[in-house]
C-alpha cells in the first residue's frame, strides 16, 4: 500500500493532506488477518495461563483455589504480555482492560481480584462478555 494520502475532516474544517508511508485503510479485509499475524506467538508468553484472542480482542485466564497465587499468576502473565506488546509496537487501553472472577463460593462473590497491567488497577466487573482479562475460582 504505497503513495496512500489522507485528510482529516472535523466539523467544517478539512486537514492538509498528508501521506502514510505503512497500513492500511481502517475496515479492510485484510486487517484480522494481519493483526493475528502480527501477534502471532503472543500464546508462548502467557504459560501457564490460557489465552483466546479474537479479532482485536484478547482473554487470558487461569484458575486456583488460592487467589494469591491466582493473582500473582494473572499478574505475571499481563507482564509478559505488556513485555510482548512493547517489543511488537503494541499498546493495550487499560481502561478498556477488565478483570472477573467467577466463582461458585458466595462468601467471593463481591471480592475484586487485584489484576493490574501497565500499572493499573483493573475494573471488576461481574459480567463476563465485557471482560478482556479474567479469572476463574
Amino acid at each position: 500500500m504505497k503513495n496512500r494520502s489522507f485528510r482529516v475532516r472535523y466539523q467544517n474544517s478539512l486537514s492538509e493532506i498528508c501521506k502514510t508511508y505503512q497500513g492500511i485503510p481502517q475496515g479492510s479485509v485484510l486487517s484480522p488477518t494481519l493483526f493475528s499475524l502480527y501477534l502471532t506467538g503472543i500464546e508462548r508468553v502467557v504459560s501457564p495461563c490460557q489465552i483466546g484472542i479474537f479479532a482485536d480482542d484478547i482473554i487470558v485466564w487461569d484458575h486456583n483455589s488460592d487467589l494469591t497465587k491466582l493473582e500473582n499468576t494473572l499478574n505475571d502473565t499481563l507482564e509478559k504480555i505488556k513485555h510482548f506488546a512493547d517489543e511488537h509496537k503494541l499498546a493495550f487501553n487499560t481502561t478498556k482492560s477488565l478483570s472477573c472472577l467467577f466463582t461458585t463460593n458466595r462468601h467471593l462473590f463481591n471480592y475484586q481480584p487485584k489484576i493490574f497491567l501497565k500499572g493499573q488497577l483493573l475494573e471488576s466487573t461481574k459480567n463476563s462478555y465485557l471482560s478482556r482479562v479474567y479469572s476463574r475460582y
